[in-house]
């Protein structure tokens, strides 16, 4: 069966619903400094995170046969919550680093209590949300755009959401069960180049997928 307007229009809602509840969540923990995202908040979002990331992963099914690129629904990121370790790290994802409500309410408390000035939130969390989120709502259109133009082609993930090079983030003892050696082995293999890695700070740190064990992956 061909995808049709309305089967976008279904994916498109869940995934404004979750904007809505995360976006506001955020406005909510950052308002003291100064900053806010601006977007116009959906009727009916979702009540829980994890009830927007259920809403969002069953719509994304009836796109999947079109969608290029699509990342299972454990690597789903739909929705940004920014660049929370400055810009030269991952941006964390609603999802593939964050799904629970639990985690997304110590994640908010974090973000509340950050010593940034209003510069470093604008363009860290507010630019940071609101660029991802532009190319969630490109790729809703290039898929109605394929209709339009009867492409049979299936319509690729825009760049900036597809599949990370960086896994998520670990604690020193989590990488050194994922290796099975000790973290200073571990630790002596990144300081040699051996591992490709980023530091998120002492106790979190990210690993090129290619230099994880594929068992492990």
């Amino acid at each position: 069966m061909a995808l049709t307007e309305a089967d976008i229009d279904i994916v498109r809602t869940a995934w404004e619903q979750g904007y809505s509840y995360v976006t506001t969540k955020i406005n909510a923990a950052i308002e003291d400094h100064d900053v806010q995202i601006e977007f116009n908040p959906t009727f009916d979002e979702a009540h829980t995170l994890v009830v927007a990331i259920q809403r969002f992963c069953n719509a994304v099914i009836i796109i999947r046969p079109y969608a290029l690129y699509l990342p299972r629904d454990s690597e789903l990121g739909p929705w940004p919550i920014g660049f929370l370790n400055g810009m030269n790290n991952q941006i964390l994802l609603v999802g593939r680093d964050c799904s629970t409500d639990e985690k997304f309410d110590d994640i908010l408390a974090f973000l509340s209590e950050r010593d940034w000035p209003k510069a470093e939130f604008e363009q860290c969390i507010v630019k940071g949300v609101e660029f991802y989120s532009a190319a969630w709502r490109k790729f809703f259109d290039d898929l109605e755009e394929s209709i339009t133009s009867q492409s049979r082609d299936p319509v690729p993930m825009p760049a900036e959401l597809k599949r990370t090079e960086w896994s998520g983030p670990k604690s020193p003892s989590q990488w050194a069960k994922v290796f099975d050696c000790s973290w200073k082995t571990i630790k002596r293999r990144m300081d040699s180049g051996i591992l490709r890695f980023k530091c998120e700070s002492t106790k979190s740190y990210r690993i090129h997928v290619d230099d994880i064990p594929p068992s492990s992956q």
